[in-house]
């Protein structure tokens, strides 16, 4: 039995050979964001790189997602050793996907996560969501996010996608895009 809203497995993979190779990211079941400076944030240097979520539907009616994340000048303190705890009280050290479709201020609909509220009832399934940095500022993390947050991939296009600090503040954003069939891709059809 599966229970939404719990805390999906987490796979630590310091080098995924995938994320070695230019212009992956670009199947058709996945969804790409390239990650900027959060409005507002004072965070220095701003984070960059990107972030790679993969859809799956499974047996279950849900669709999970694989989150791949390949991340430069984000938060040193959510090293693997400073990993918490698992619990979802603060946004601290975690990716979510947003209500908002748009990174360039600090709206009401950039600081609600976006899912599936009849589904996941009290609770935000992106809380658990964390990531680990690999060395003083990078990542190059895996998450499986086990039933998503019950919404298809084609409702998750163009959503914010927002990471946070230590500390629970957002560092970075980027909005989640498709390039598959993207012109130049050299990877066109490949899932």
């Amino acid at each position: 039995k599966k229970v939404k809203g719990g805390r999906p497995p987490k796979e630590y993979h310091p080098e995924p050979p995938y994320d070695t190779y230019p212009g992956h990211c670009e199947g058709y079941n996945e969804l790409k964001a390239i990650i900027e400076r959060y409005p507002e944030a004072n965070f220095m240097p701003p984070p960059s790189g990107y972030v790679c979520m993969t859809f799956m539907d499974n047996a279950f009616q849900g669709t999970d997602i694989n989150i791949r994340l390949h991340l430069d000048g984000i938060e040193p303190a959510c090293g693997f050793q400073n990993f918490n705890d698992g619990s979802a009280d603060t946004d601290s050290c975690s990716v979510q996907v947003k209500k908002a479709m748009s990174c360039m201020s600090k709206s009401p609909d950039l600081m609600t996560s976006f899912y599936n509220s009849n589904v996941f009832l009290n609770d935000n399934p992106w809380a658990y969501v964390k990531y680990t940095s690999l060395n003083e500022d990078s990542t190059k993390d895996r998450i499986f996010f086990e039933d998503g947050n019950d919404f298809s991939m084609a409702d998750n296009q163009f959503h914010a996608v927002v990471i946070y600090d230590k500390l629970g503040s957002g560092i970075g954003c980027g909005l989640l895009n498709s390039y598959y069939g993207y012109p130049g891709n050299p990877y066109n059809g490949y899932p």
